[in-house]
C-alpha cells in the first residue's frame, strides 16, 4: 500500500513538472527582456502574441501575473521564464478541475527575491485548485502563504533565509471548506531570520483559538528542511488528517516542543487521524533550555512508525506525548517500529502539559514491544 501511494505522489509530481505551457511570464526586473516585444508604457500589462514560424501557434507572454490570471482558465499553465519577479498574490481565483499552474518553464531559473525579511513571496488567498511548482524564494518574512484556501499543490520549490515560516497555510475567516493539500519535494532551509519563534519549516493551521475552521486532507512528503529556528514541520490542532511521510530533516533549532510538532494545545481538536512514518530527523537542539524533542503528539489518532531520529543530548527525546489528549475519539497513538539514535531517552508517554494544565493521557499501542534504540 506504501509503495503504491509513494508511486502515485510520483506520478502526479511528474506530471506537474511535464505539463505543457499555455502561457508565459517575462519578467521586467531580469537580464533577459522580451526581445521580440520591447516594454512600453502601453503594452508594459498587455499580453504580446509571438506566432511561431508555422503560424500555428500563438504564444501568450505577459509581464503582470494578474493580468495572466485574469485572463486564465481551468487547465490554464502559466510558465514563468528565467528571471526575478516580484512577489506574486493570488487572490479569488477559482482554478476549477484541472487547476491553475504557476512553475517554471522547463529548466528555468525563477526567483522572487525580497529584502528586509517583509512581504510573502508567494501570497495565496480565497484561492482553489491552484499548483505552484518550482520557484525559488528568499529574503522574505514568508515563503508561501496560504489563507482561506483550498485544494493547494506547492512542489519542487526552493525557499531560504525568510524571516519567519518558509510555507504556512492557515483557515482565515475562509469563505470555503479547506481540503485537499500537498505539500511535496521542497526544500526549505534558513527560517526564522527575523523572529526565530516563528521560524517553522512548514506551519499548517491555527494557533489562534478565533480561527477554528477545520483544514483537512495534508500531505507532506519528501521535503528537505534544514536549519530552521522553531519546528520543521508544525500540525496545529485545527487540522485533521495528515500524513507526513519521508520528509529528511536536519538540524532543528527549537523553542518549543519537537522538530515534527502535531496539535500539542488543550483546544478540543476535530477526531483526526495522523500519520508519521519514514522520516529522517538527524539533530535536534532547543536553545530555550526544555529536553529537545524528535516527534511531538498532543492529540490525534496516530501512527508513528518507521522514522529515523537522532540527536546526541542526554535530554533528548525521541517521541514524546504530550498530555493534550483532550478528545477522547482523538486519542489512540500507534508506535510502529522507530529507530532512536540518542544518548538521551526513545520514547516517553508523558511529556508534561506543554503549559497548557490539561492532563488527559493517550491510549500508546505499541507494534513492538519498545521503540528500537541504539545508543550514540
Amino acid at each position: 500500500m506504501i509503495v503504491f501511494f509513494i508511486f502515485t505522489l510520483l506520478f502526479f509530481q511528474a506530471s506537474v513538472i511535464a505539463q505543457p505551457c499555455t502561457m508565459y511570464m517575462v519578467s521586467t526586473l531580469s537580464s533577459h527582456p522580451l526581445s521580440t516585444l520591447p516594454l512600453t508604457e502601453s503594452s508594459a500589462a498587455i499580453p504580446a502574441l509571438i506566432s511561431t514560424k508555422s503560424q500555428a501557434k500563438i504564444t501568450i507572454e505577459y509581464n503582470d501575473i494578474n493580468e495572466a490570471l485574469l485572463n486564465s482558465t481551468s487547465g490554464e499553465v502559466i510558465c514563468f521564464k528565467t528571471g526575478i519577479y516580484p512577489a506574486i498574490k493570488i487572490e479569488n481565483i477559482q482554478g476549477g478541475i484541472n487547476n491553475i499552474t504557476l512553475k517554471a518553464e522547463t529548466d528555468a531559473d525563477v526567483q522572487i527575491i525580497q529584502n528586509s525579511y517583509s512581504g510573502t513571496g508567494i501570497a495565496i488567498k480565497n484561492s482553489k485548485n491552484i499548483i505552484i511548482s518550482e520557484f525559488t524564494l528568499s529574503g522574505g518574512m514568508y515563503g508561501i502563504y496560504a489563507q482561506g484556501s483550498s485544494d493547494l499543490t506547492l512542489v519542487n520549490n526552493t525557499i531560504y533565509n525568510v524571516g519567519q515560516e518558509g510555507i504556512i497555510v492557515k483557515s482565515g475567516i475562509a469563505k470555503q471548506s479547506l481540503e485537499n493539500f500537498v505539500i511535496a519535494d521542497n526544500i526549505i532551509s534558513g527560517t526564522g531570520k527575523r523572529l526565530a519563534q516563528y521560524g517553522e519549516g512548514i506551519y499548517i493551521g491555527d494557533g489562534n483559538d478565533n480561527y477554528n475552521q477545520v483544514i483537512n486532507n495534508v500531505r507532506i512528503e519528501g521535503n528537505s528542511i534544514s536549519n530552521t529556528m522553531n519546528e520543521a514541520i508544525d500540525i496545529k490542532i485545527n487540522t485533521k488528517n495528515v500524513n507526513i511521510h519521508s520528509n529528511n530533516i536536519i538540524n532543528t533549532n527549537l523553542k518549543f516542543n519537537g522538530a515534527i510538532t502535531v496539535a500539542t494545545a488543550n483546544r478540543y481538536g476535530p477526531d483526526s487521524q495522523i500519520t508519521i512514518s519514514h522520516n529522517n530527523i538527524i539533530g535536534v537542539t532547543n536553545r530555550s533550555g526544555y529536553r529537545p524533542i524528535g516527534i511531538a503528539v498532543g492529540q490525534g489518532n496516530a501512527l508513528i512508525t518507521g522514522n529515523l531520529i537522532s540527536a546526541t543530548s542526554t535530554r533528548f527525546v525521541g517521541v514524546c506525548l504530550f498530555s493534550t489528549f483532550v478528545n477522547v475519539n482523538a486519542n489512540t497513538v500507534t508506535l510502529g517500529q522507530n529507530y532512536v539514535l540518542t544518548n538521551g531517552t526513545p520514547f516517553l508517554a508523558n511529556c508534561g502539559d506543554g503549559g497548557t494544565s490539561a492532563h488527559s493521557l493517550a491510549n500508546v499501542i505499541k507494534m513492538n514491544v519498545e521503540v528500537l534504540e541504539r545508543k550514540r
